[in-house]
């Protein structure tokens, strides 16, 4: 693909990875640059200040600075180094190393040199090395970068807009990279950048040269490759010359240090001799162009090369007839910003009126400051040489800051004199028009008030461009009619034709009616009626909203060309502060209409008793109702912004994921889960319903989720308590179905085998398994009284009952069954405790069960914790033992009947089925808590009796 289609096509699917990977190398060099600094900043380096180089395999002094660490010890250009400190010195970078790696504090260094044949000691006592212009010039460097990148990115289809990136990027390379003299991988890597792009910079600019501002139609492409034969040449000869050092410091090929002198100058002379020739080519193109506005541009990029470039080259050169300070070079570096500078404002933001302003501004402030120095000076000698001739320097002082101060106070009202005098100068006849412009555009801009623009608008034309009528046509909607805005009565419907050269031409002129173009015939008659002569469109985004419409001047004068340029101007603007007033206004209503919008939705969400939670793309909430903030127990504002693992429970974020694995077209069906069980969260136990429904714009993209949160933690356990019973219930009428049909075969079993065991011809065998039959025919009969017990529903007497009473015969009843097992058992029964409605032995049975479980479920040893108190209107029992619990598996089934976790023939597993009924009788409620190996907590409620009126007041009577 040619580089011309690269440059021209940006947008293009190529372009895009071009842009792509030079937003991916400017991030790359602008890390290393700043690695760079770091570097340099952070160098704990230290320097003799002697230039040293490699030459015929001994290490040189090429230069010694004077006031330098090493000019200070004696060393003088030509000695050749042997040693630092008995250590060998074998390449100028063992310089640096020595001084780094041996510190010895502040006592100097011992070199050893040679000079004339004779080996000589001096101490160095080297100093820090600080390169502080480095980082003016990486500051530069970055600024360039800045600025190329800039404009690449504002110039996505001018086919300069490469060239200019890498030429600002050659430019960064050699300013901003700089070794430090530690020479480790990343040093090198900095020394190699800057050796690189400083020998790349003179093909680019003469490439950039030959693309600016336009391409070279005799350039061939597949030739520009030549210009960067040179830079490539440079390079190798520099990569050879630093192997020959490494591999073969014996050479007799290795350059000597006039070599090596020679080679850098030769570097210098290659970039003076490219950026010569771009300057000619830009010259050329400046004297071969015939558009005005392309002469400035290059006008303005020659002065900027000329004015960057010019010093550094001028000083080079005379450094090759006569030495100068290497300081003198650095500070000619300085003026080389003003080169991307010229050349950005060149091409982005080049307008000739604003340099004209910035001329007019800098002749009002030099006039102004001219004027107040000449009055501050006239009024100093004055006072002091005919008012106080003999003044004092304490009188003088005085007058002097008198004068000052008068002219601080003088400066204001002065440069406004001036800069009115500078604009009559300036603008000469056009002076006045501009002054009204400016006044009217203030106007203007600074209100959305169409109707009193327009009148202000209209009386400013008349009296400044002295016409006899002037009239502003408003468009009504999208229909091509104007209404007069002087007289409401009178509207526009301009003809296709007259439409046509609106939209086309900056300006419509009719002399006359009587003499109208072809494309104005449609339009005679309106024509006619209103009398103008001249019809500006004022145009926003090449849609017509207004006409601004003129006579002609007084005694039928013509409007200059000067004139109408200024009714342009004013017509563009009024253009844009109709079409504000049109958006402000729309905006204004729709906003009006999105707020009552969404107060009214966001009332119906935060009223809704179901938790609504919105979700970005990174499932953060951003919003959410009342409902949830009552579910988190959290304000809002605490809520807003965090994320959905941050707020809510494992459960409900599991759930969440499940849903976003779906594809998209799976979302849309919405998700629901039922009945999830949250566990353990904010110390309680939640069932929730969970649906999730994408949120989606009106573009059908989707941008978050709505999660629809409802509680039915209260609807779970009464449907829980309703399917138990059912299930006892069903139990109960099968029991009492069976009962009587059971109970018969058991009887008659029972009784045959009493009757067998009355026998003694039976022998002891026999008799043992007779016995187990009985046993086995009365456990079969009491199973099938406990299910009678279940089918009854006749009610049974309730009492007032002292449940801790109750609890105490409870357990004197079972103390031979805890006897043999080594049980502690404890009793903190709240004695405050009041009365509760219930029959006496159906609580027993409950206590009964309750405590037998806990003492079987603690075979070794345990304790068991007997627990009474008061909760508001309810009395709670708790009964706690320490033994081997319950697995959560088995806790949903422990309610229902024949379930139980007894080994063997232990149980029956009805008695906490009994145990539940006989609660649900009593209008209670049982709870079990349970961990497994850590033991088990049942707790009941049992409703108080409630005192009667009367009794309550004997009470508080003291009757």
């Amino acid at each position: 693909m040619t580089e011309t289609f690269i440059l021209s096509d940006l947008n293009g699917q190529h372009g895009k990875a071009v842009k792509s990977g030079i937003i991916l190398l400017t991030l790359v060099m602008v890390t290393l640059g700043v690695l760079n600094m770091s570097y340099q900043a952070n160098s704990q380096l230290k320097t003799d200040g002697v230039h040293w180089t490699l030459s015929h395999g001994a290490v040189i002094a090429v230069s010694v600075p004077d006031r330098s660490p090493g000019d200070a010890a004696g060393i003088v250009p030509g000695d050749r180094l042997l040693s630092i400190n008995f250590h060998s010195i074998h390449f100028p970078q063992d310089v640096g190393k020595s001084l780094r790696d041996y510190p010895i504090g502040d006592k100097p260094f011992q070199y050893e040199v040679l000079r004339n044949d004779e080996a000589i000691i001096k101490l160095v006592t080297p100093h820090h090395k600080v390169n502080s212009f480095y980082f003016y010039l990486a500051s530069v460097g970055f600024g360039i970068l800045g600025i190329g990148f800039f404009a690449f990115l504002r110039s996505k289809s001018r086919h300069f807009a490469l060239h200019f990136y890498f030429l600002c990027l050659a430019f960064f390379g050699t300013y901003a990279f700089s070794p430090t003299g530690k020479l480790d991988a990343l040093d090198w890597t900095f020394y190699w950048i800057d050796a690189v792009f400083l020998v790349l910079i003179p093909p680019l600019f003469l490439h950039f040269s030959l693309y600016f501002p336009g391409k070279r139609e005799w350039i061939p492409e597949k030739k520009l490759v030549f210009f960067y034969v040179p830079s490539m040449m440079f390079v190798m000869a520099r990569v050879a010359s630093h192997l020959l050092y490494f591999f073969w410091p014996q050479s007799p090929i290795v350059p000597t240090v006039e070599g090596y002198l020679a080679f850098e100058n030769l570097e210098l002379g290659y970039l003076f001799l490219g950026l010569l020739a771009g300057i000619v080519v830009l010259f050329l193109s400046y004297a071969r162009s015939e558009e005005i506005t392309q002469r400035k541009q290059l006008k303005l990029v020659l002065a900027g090369i000329v004015a960057g470039f010019g010093p550094f080259c001028l000083f080079w050169l005379i450094s090759l007839v006569a030495p100068l300070p290497h300081q003198v070079l650095e500070v000619s570096l300085l003026s080389q910003i003003l080169i991307p500078l010229s050349l950005t404002y060149a091409l982005f933001k080049y307008r000739l009126f604003d340099v004209d302003i910035i001329i007019k501004r800098g002749m009002i402030y030099t006039a102004t400051t001219l004027v107040l120095f000449v009055m501050y000076l006239l009024m100093t000698i004055s006072w002091v040489q005919f008012i106080l001739p003999q003044a004092s320097r304490t009188n003088a002082v005085a007058v002097a800051s008198l004068a000052t101060l008068l002219a601080a106070i003088l400066f204001q009202p002065l440069r406004d004199r001036v800069r009115a005098l500078v604009d009559r100068f300036y603008y000469k006849d056009s002076y006045d028009y501009r002054r009204t412009l400016i006044q009217v555009s203030r106007e203007i801009t600074s209100s959305l008030d169409v109707e009193q623009l327009a009148s202000n608008l209209l009386k400013h034309v008349v009296t400044t461009f002295r016409v006899e009528r002037a009239d502003l046509f408003l468009k009504l909607g999208v229909s091509p009619r104007f209404v007069s805005f002087t007289m409401p009565q009178q509207d526009l419907t301009p003809g296709l034709g007259f439409l046509t050269m609106l939209s086309t031409d900056s300006f419509v002129f009719v002399d006359s009616p009587d003499y109208l173009d072809a494309e104005l015939q449609d339009d005679e008659k309106v024509l006619r009626e209103l009398r103008l002569n001249y019809f500006i469109p004022c145009k926003f985004q090449q849609n017509i909203v207004a006409i601004l419409a003129l006579s002609k001047k007084e005694k039928a004068d013509y409007l200059s060309s000067e004139d109408i340029d200024l009714l342009i101007t004013l017509a563009n603007q009024l253009a844009i502060v109709i079409e504000n007033h049109h958006l402000f206004y729309r905006l204004k209503n729709e906003a009006e209409e999105l707020k009552k919008l969404k107060n009214f939705n966001e009332n119906i969400l935060l009223s809704l008793n179901v938790g609504i939670v919105t979700l970005d793309e990174m499932a953060r909430v951003v919003a959410c109702n009342h409902y949830i903030e009552s579910f988190l127990s959290r304000h809002r504002t605490q809520i807003i912004g965090q994320s959905l693992e941050q707020l809510f429970p494992e459960e409900i974020v599991d759930r969440y994921k499940n849903y976003n694995m779906k594809s998209s077209r799976k979302k849309l069906e919405g998700t629901r889960f039922y009945k999830t069980l949250v566990e353990d969260f904010q110390q309680k136990d939640f069932v929730v319903n969970l649906s999730f429904v994408p949120l989606i714009n009106e573009s059908d993209v989707e941008y978050g989720t709505i999660v629809i949160l409802d509680d039915v933690t209260h609807q779970a356990k009464l449907e829980e308590q309703l399917t138990q019973s059912e299930k006892l219930s069903a139990l109960g009428l099968l029991a009492a179905g069976v009962a009587h049909e059971v109970n018969t075969p058991l009887t008659g079993i029972s009784s045959y085998t009493q009757m067998l065991q009355g026998q003694e011809s039976e022998s002891p065998e026999t008799r043992e398994i007779l016995q187990k039959i009985e046993q086995q025919t009365f456990r079969a009969s009491k199973i099938i009284n406990t299910l009678l017990d279940l089918s009854r529903q006749q009610p049974v007497p309730f009492a007032q009952i002292d449940v801790n009473n109750l609890l105490s015969e409870t357990l004197v009843l079972l103390k031979p069954h805890f006897k043999t097992s080594p049980v502690e058992v404890i009793q903190e029964l709240d004695a405050s405790n009041p009365a509760v409605m219930g029959n006496e032995g159906k609580l027993q049975q409950v206590f009964t069960n309750l405590f037998l479980n806990a003492k079987d479920a603690m075979p070794n040893e345990g304790r068991l914790l007997v627990r009474t108190e008061s909760d508001l209107d309810q009395v709670v029992i708790s009964i706690v033992d320490t033994g081997l619990g319950i697995d959560q598996k088995s806790m949903k089934h422990i309610y229902e009947p024949f379930f139980t976790t007894k080994k063997g023939m232990k149980g029956t597993g009805l008695g906490l089925a009994i145990t539940y009924t006989i609660i649900q009788e009593h209008k209670g409620s049982i709870e079990v808590f349970s961990e497994e190996g850590k033991g088990t907590h049942f707790q009941i409620k049992l409703p108080r009796v409630r005192k009667e009126v009367h009794e309550q007041h004997r009470a508080y009577s003291g009757d």
